[in-house]
């Protein structure tokens, strides 16, 4: 893998939006309600890579 100085920027950007991400989050009183629907996404999307069926009530 060749680091060019467009991948240090992009990678360098993306930390920088997680880290703000990571700060917004500790202040809601719950972070989870914020995160569980991304959970369920992503456990969808895995069935659904892998060729298996869930619906939400499964994840």
């Amino acid at each position: 893998m060749t680091w060019n100085l467009r991948l240090v920027l992009l990678l360098d950007e993306a930390s920088r939006a997680l880290g703000e991400l990571a700060g917004l989050l500790r202040r809601l009183p719950n972070p989870y309600l914020f995160i569980r629907p991304f959970i369920r996404k992503e456990a969808g999307l895995s069935s659904w890579i892998e060729g298996t069926q869930a619906d939400l009530l499964d994840v």
